[in-house]
């Protein structure tokens, strides 16, 4: 059996060497494809995020300055929304730090 083998071999081993230097070159060229593939959509998913982030930081901006205009326009509407807004959490804090006594 093992004679048949390298008989075989001997006798078309040169097209076998070639028939997988093909299929690789035919798997390398693939992979080659891919990986160009793949660079082009990360540039383009890069700008896309660049883009987005940008706009949303001129977003942000935008808004801080109408929201400080408006402060500037009424600020005792600003002060007493401050107010409630600390005495709502430490309402709550107080709630949840208080130990309940057995009578309770």
């Amino acid at each position: 059996m093992a004679i048949e083998t390298v008989n075989h071999i001997k006798k078309n081993g040169t097209h076998i060497i070639k028939d997988a230097r093909e299929k690789y070159e035919d798997m390398s060229g693939a992979l080659l494809d891919a990986i160009l593939e793949g660079k082009r959509s990360l540039h383009r998913m890069q700008r896309t995020a660049s883009r987005a982030l940008h706009e949303g930081s001129e977003k942000v901006a935008d808004a801080a300055v109408k929201m400080d205009r408006k402060a500037h326009r009424n600020p005792w509407v600003f002060v007493g929304g401050a107010a409630l807004a600390a005495l709502a959490i430490g309402w709550v804090m107080g709630a949840c730090g208080r130990k309940k006594q057995p009578w309770e």
